[in-house]
Order: structure tokens, then C-alpha cells, then sequence
């Protein structure tokens, strides 16, 4: 139970592909009360417009593996069939994007907090 103590529900999750499980993380993240979700293998590229996978009420943070990696001749291709990664925060958690690390397709978010923010609402 959220009694007034600061909390974070966080919740995390391999997709294996989020385009067509968007209504069903929805569902998820309103009915366990989510703050902030977290899903790698999201299989989004840069085809995919904000737009299309926004959530209300969430600030969300990508990182779209906008290349392909053939293993058999070590090369990089133009656009992914896997990778990727979204952090979804609720929007009055304040945050801020972090820059990306050496991989293209990993995501961080810095959580500013105050001593007494009170992450439920």
C-alpha cells in the first residue's frame, strides 16, 4: 500500500517487439500504479514518430537502434529488426535524459527529486 511515503513503482520488461503490446503496457502501467517503465528490445526505429507511441500522462526517452548488424560479414545496415529501449516517467517526476554511452540503442534518465517530492499522486 502507497500510504503517503515516497515511493517509486518501477517496472521493467523485455518487449521482444512494443508496437503491438503498446495497449497491453498500458493496462500494466494504470493498473499496478507504474511511475516509471523501463523496456528494452523494443524493436523501434527511427521510422516510428513519438507520436505513435506516446503514453498520457508519461514523458517518454528512447534510444532506437537505428542500425542492423549482419554477424556474418561484421557490418552495420541502415534500419533494425531488433534493440532498442523507452523509458516511460510519469510527467511531474522530473527528469532529464541523459546522454547516450557508447551504446546506440541503451537509454538512461536522471531522476531530480527534492527531500520531501512525493512520488505518488
Amino acid at each position: 500500500e502507497r500510504t503517503g511515503k515516497k515511493q517509486l513503482r518501477v517496472y521493467y520488461t523485455n518487449a521482444n517487439g512494443l508496437m503491438n503490446k503498446l495497449s497491453e503496457l498500458k493496462i500494466i502501467i494504470d493498473s499496478e500504479n507504474i511511475d516509471i517503465a523501463c523496456i528494452t528490445e523494443t524493436h523501434f526505429h527511427k521510422e516510428i514518430l513519438d507520436a505513435e507511441i506516446n503514453l498520457p500522462g508519461f514523458t517518454v526517452y528512447r534510444g532506437d537502434r537505428n542500425f542492423k548488424l549482419d554477424r556474418t560479414i561484421k557490418k552495420a545496415s541502415e534500419i533494425s529488426e531488433g534493440g532498442g529501449s523507452v523509458i516511460y516517467v510519469k510527467n511531474h517526476i522530473a527528469t532529464v535524459e541523459e546522454s547516450h554511452h557508447s551504446s546506440h540503442d541503451s537509454t538512461s534518465v536522471t531522476i531530480q527529486t527534492e527531500e520531501k517530492q512525493n512520488f505518488s499522486e
